[in-house]
């Protein structure tokens, strides 16, 4: 139950960065929670250091960082600015490029204690699904079996046909294909298998101690 509200808070401080909410009706119907809520909600961002008030001038909310709650020295606002600038590195297809600001955002709240730094957490490992389709944990096996040209059994999900598969396949390279991460792959001879797999679809991956022929 904590893991989900936190989940919510998440989503909540997310979609304040994304765009700005005109009413409190607008932000609470798009989270599919009641009025009163989303005023709780707020309460609880405001007091992990994530303030956002409405603005009469500009007609919708804003989101104001409170210097005293910080996280590495940034404020939760910057923390969630980083993070909503890393969700769009994908559009540039350069997948080295938003591994390497993923890791670099995961050293931000690794090890910190307190429900700020659990939040950041969340909220980056809400955004690495966003941009590659599976959590750090797999996406970080997915690079080392690339790297290492590693053969590799992965429980594949198709998905046009929903149905799982068990496939063994020599890993080759991560790269983004119409907006989605996939798994360059090399099928064992005789196998009739796409020559990429979309990241989104494995499962699971298990190594094997054997690397791909060169």
């Amino acid at each position: 139950m904590r893991d989900q509200r936190l989940a919510r808070l998440v989503r909540l401080m997310m979609e304040l960065g994304r765009k700005p909410f005109r009413s409190v009706d607008e932000a609470a119907g798009l989270l599919a929670i009641s009025r009163t809520q989303f005023y709780r909600d707020k309460e609880d961002l405001e007091k992990m250091g994530f303030s956002f008030t409405f603005r009469r001038e500009r007609g919708a909310f804003q989101v104001e960082d409170d210097p005293g709650v910080r996280v590495d020295g940034l404020t939760l606002g910057e923390v969630l600015a980083l993070i909503l600038a890393v969700e769009k590195v994908p559009l540039t297809g350069d997948f080295p490029l938003a591994y390497r600001a993923l890791l670099g955002l995961r050293k931000i709240s690794v090890d910190r204690p307190g429900p700020a730094a659990r939040l950041v957490a969340l909220a980056i490992e809400a955004v690495t699904r966003e941009i590659a389709g599976c959590g750090l944990d797999l996406l970080e096996r997915l690079v080392a079996a690339a790297e290492e040209k590693r053969r590799i059994i992965v429980e594949y999900r198709g998905p046009e046909s929903g149905r799982t598969r068990r496939l063994t396949v020599d890993a080759q390279g991560l790269v983004y294909r119409r907006g989605k991460l996939c798994l360059e792959i090399l099928p064992l001879q005789g196998r009739a298998l796409p020559r990429r797999l979309r990241a989104d679809s494995i499962q699971n991956l298990m190594e094997t101690p054997f690397l791909a022929p060169q």
